[in-house]
């Protein structure tokens, strides 16, 4: 299980590749941001998306987003849109957290 606390690590280690500590900023800020509380796993960040916008492609946020009204959601989607940046915009997020698996 991948806490808040080893994302926030990843994010700053210079050892480890630019591109996971991209992801892990991004996901660390959209976890921080995220309005429900006792959220602090990545395993149950993503369940709680996974409820609110099933498939988890940033396409697919970015649309649920256009409709949304929760300022706190729309925050951490914000941030999380960023684990998108440099890399081809049709991954999905399961796929760029496979990324960071195993640093």
């Amino acid at each position: 299980m991948i806490n808040l606390k080893k994302l926030e690590e990843l994010a700053s280690d210079v050892s480890v590749p630019p591109g996971v500590r991209r992801i892990s900023s991004a996901l660390a800020a959209a976890i921080n941001d995220w309005p429900t509380r006792n959220v602090d796993s990545l395993e149950l960040f993503l369940s709680e998306l996974r409820q609110d916008f099933g498939e988890l492609s940033k396409a697919n946020i970015c649309i649920k987003m256009n409709s949304m009204t929760d300022a706190w959601k729309l925050e951490s989607l914000s941030e999380l849109l960023g684990a998108w940046n440099g890399v081809d915009e049709h991954i999905r997020l399961d796929d760029l957290v496979q990324q960071i698996i195993g640093h």
